[in-house]
């Protein structure tokens, strides 16, 4: 029984999203370091998997919100510790 460390084709640039059979035909013919990677990386997943997907998440909030103030107008009812409250004294 022969082993293959690597892909034995040759990298061709995609003309279209893989289908199940494309992804099948690939695990099929993967040489023996592609599966034991995956195989690390799968198990990794199984232990860290849910503090990275917490971290990740963090940073999508964080780039999705953070340049929100920047795109709101800016309007004279708005200050810098934020409307004031309608029972507050007018400073007028």
């Amino acid at each position: 029984m022969t082993f293959t460390l690597i892909a034995t084709s040759s990298f061709e640039p995609m003309s279209r999203y893989p289908e199940q059979g494309d992804l099948l035909t690939f695990c099929m013919n993967m040489g023996l370091g592609t599966a034991v990677l995956l195989m690390l990386v799968g198990a990794v997943y199984l232990m860290y998997g849910w503090s990275l997907f917490k971290g990740l998440v963090t940073l999508n909030a964080a780039a999705v919100g953070g340049p929100e103030p920047l795109c709101l107008p800016s309007s004279p009812s708005r200050s810098a510790n934020g409307p004031s409250p309608s029972w507050a004294p007018s400073a007028a």
